[in-house]
């Protein structure tokens, strides 16, 4: 993904992309606040 699922942020070196491993998105440091503990 070449942007932020949520809120269409370019990733770049600044930008860095988190991906969701329940979701399978990519979203950015200020999209990805929430973290949840997967089993």
């Amino acid at each position: 993904c070449p942007r932020c699922m949520q809120c269409d942020t370019k990733f770049d070196f600044l930008t860095r992309k988190h991906h969701c491993r329940r979701c399978g998105k990519c979203f950015c440091d200020k999209c990805c606040g929430q973290k949840v503990a997967l089993r």
